[in-house]
């Protein structure tokens, strides 16, 4: 069971895949299919935080900033203090190796839902952003959550994958999901979408 976990946490910690040749940055992508100007996914150690897409919340208890990533096989995630931390079969992984997303502010926005958010019902205006991942035949698509539990000192928003319809995110070591129709749950959800002039 140990070498099992060995295996696992190696594999993890590589980015799910081999990244000795990732690219310094890739295209960026929205409703999966359709690639826009004005954004891309940039390499660890080149990106700025000037157009680096960040969610509208900070990360208590010490009120980091949270920007958008994805690890080299595109697993999105929350980047908080130069580490982007993604969730993936229950448990939180931390990545050294990442990809920023870096767009112009006047294109992106938070959108709030209170909905699952499908695939087939993307609005063809205000896109949301593609990863580059497959999990069977869902895209991965970004969201956030407002997650104001006590444990967490204060609210926050926490940069995650939207993958069929749900929100996941990572916390505290834990991966977490998200329903946004479920009126009982007090957690805000929100999708980044792209407004630019492709349609």
């Amino acid at each position: 069971m140990m070498k099992k976990l060995t295996l696992i946490s190696i594999l993890m910690a590589g980015g799910f895949a081999s990244n000795a040749m990732a690219a310094s940055h890739k295209e960026c992508n929205v409703n999966a299919d359709i690639t826009v100007e004005g954004c891309a996914w940039e390499r660890e150690g080149n990106w700025v935080t000037t157009n680096a897409v960040k969610t509208d919340l900070p990360e208590p208890p010490h009120q980091l900033d949270v920007y958008v990533c994805t690890d080299l096989s595109n697993v999105p995630g929350k980047l908080v203090d130069n580490k982007c931390w993604v969730p993936w079969h229950g448990k939180e992984y931390r990545q050294d190796q990442f990809y920023v997303l870096s767009a112009d502010p006047a294109h992106t926005y938070w959108e709030k839902v209170t909905s699952r958010v499908h695939d087939d019902a993307v609005d063809p205006k205000n896109k949301l952003f593609f990863t580059g991942r497959m999990d069977g035949h869902h895209p991965n698509y970004i969201c956030a959550v407002n997650d104001g539990r006590p444990d967490q000192k204060g609210k926050s928003m926490i940069a995650g994958k939207l993958v069929g319809g749900l929100c996941w995110y990572s916390w505290g070591g834990h991966e977490y999901a998200v329903d946004p129709a479920n009126p009982n749950d007090k957690r805000e959800v929100f999708v980044l979408r792209w407004r630019g002039d492709q349609q």
